[in-house]
């Protein structure tokens, strides 16, 4: 059992910054710095490859273990398929407008 001793504060991952769900336990790489490199890595090039240790190295750190690549991958996953609906959401919006240009079925 762990035991935090008095006067040793909150656990690292509560710090500003910092928080959210541990990916990899040997860089102390958090989700939410696995989801700021992926938007800072497609901000720069929107064509850029996003395995895990494209990823890593983005944040200057590098597989050791490699046990968290696949977390690692679902988390980038999640952030793309979350951007796809968002994109989906704004396009339907965009043509919404024009319902009457869209053919129906039967016509």
């Amino acid at each position: 059992m762990f035991v935090r001793r008095p006067g040793h504060g909150p656990p690292p991952c509560a710090g500003k910054g910092r928080s959210g769900v541990i990916v990899c336990h040997c860089n102390f790489i958090t989700r939410a710095d696995i989801e700021g490199a992926v938007r800072s890595i497609l901000r720069d090039d929107p064509s850029a490859r996003l395995e895990p240790q494209f990823v890593y190295a983005h944040l200057k750190k590098r597989g050791k273990c490699c046990g968290c690549f696949p977390q690692a991958e679902r988390v980038v996953a999640d952030l793309l398929a979350a951007a796809m609906k968002e994109v989906d959401v704004h396009a339907f919006d965009a043509v919404s407008g024009h319902c009457d240009l869209i053919p129906k079925e039967g016509s």
